[in-house]
């Protein structure tokens, strides 16, 4: 913060934004509606909000010369939504008429490429786990049981529903939202730094014990919320992009911001 403070002085502008009801598309929007006209911004985001970093720094019509979204991007969003093919035409006026400027991204822990906390694992996961608990005779089977049961998977099924949870669909793997975000022949002149991270066994037993569990999950690196790899995905730069690896154990999706060596880097 101090560092910020710094080199910017009184020119700092947060952005709490909606994660679950609301895509990173309209978040986007919202963004663009409340900046005056030529702005030039470095952004710093966290988790989802780098989707929005990135989708800022793809409506900079200065140095990208062309509209931020061609006729295929909103061939494929009228398949996903009508309301996600209308946020792509908004953010094509938008990028004209605003003009902002975006020179530097600093991404930490973006589920650039999804997540597969949110993917197919995550139903046969949950299954498992059911089918574990009812065989086991862990818990027993009644009306209640049943209940949260099937408030939990609806819940969960909801987040492939574009008119109800589109902020989550978003970060679903192989969702069209990311297949138009990770566009491979689309490049960007914005710098881009990535923070990823690795969570790592610790001192304390519970932490450990969760690190196996979601090891178990995963199946690769991840910061108990995002794949470390999905971290490297998005919009390509035209430099490329520099990264850095936490690894350690006070490394988690919620502490970047607090352990030493990503703050130092940030």
């Amino acid at each position: 913060r101090q560092v910020v403070q710094k080199n910017y002085n009184d020119r700092v502008l947060a952005f709490q934004h909606s994660t679950v009801s609301v895509s990173p598309w309209a978040n986007a929007i919202e963004i663009l509606n409340a900046l005056p006209e030529r702005t030039e911004l470095d952004l710093i985001s966290h988790s989802r909000g780098g989707i929005i970093a990135d989708i800022l720094a793809l409506c900079d019509t200065n140095k990208n010369t062309t509209s931020p979204y061609d006729a295929a991007d909103l061939t494929k969003a009228s398949k996903h939504s009508k309301e996600f093919e209308q946020e792509l035409q908004t953010l094509n006026k938008l990028s004209l008429s605003k003009k902002i400027k975006i020179h530097h991204v600093i991404r930490v822990a973006c589920p650039a490429r999804g997540t597969d906390l949110l993917s197919d694992r995550l139903d046969d996961f949950l299954n498992a786990i059911w089918n574990t608990l009812e065989l086991s005779g862990i818990l027993k089977v009644s009306a209640i049981y049943q209940a949260i049961k099937g408030f939990i998977t609806d819940a969960i099924r909801a987040r492939l529903e574009p008119d109800v949870l589109p902020g989550l669909l978003s970060m679903v793997p192989d969702s069209i939202p990311q297949q138009i975000l990770n566009r491979p022949d689309r490049v960007l002149q914005s710098q881009l730094s990535v923070i990823e991270g690795d969570v790592e066994m610790g001192r304390k037993f519970w932490r450990s014990v969760l690190v196996v569990i979601s090891n178990l999950y995963y199946g690769a690196e991840h910061d108990f919320v995002v794949n470390t790899l999905s971290m490297r995905y998005g919009i390509r730069r035209a430099g490329g992009m520099q990264f850095f690896l936490s690894q350690d154990p006070e490394t988690s999706h919620l502490t970047y911001f607090k352990v030493t060596n990503t703050q130092q880097a940030i």
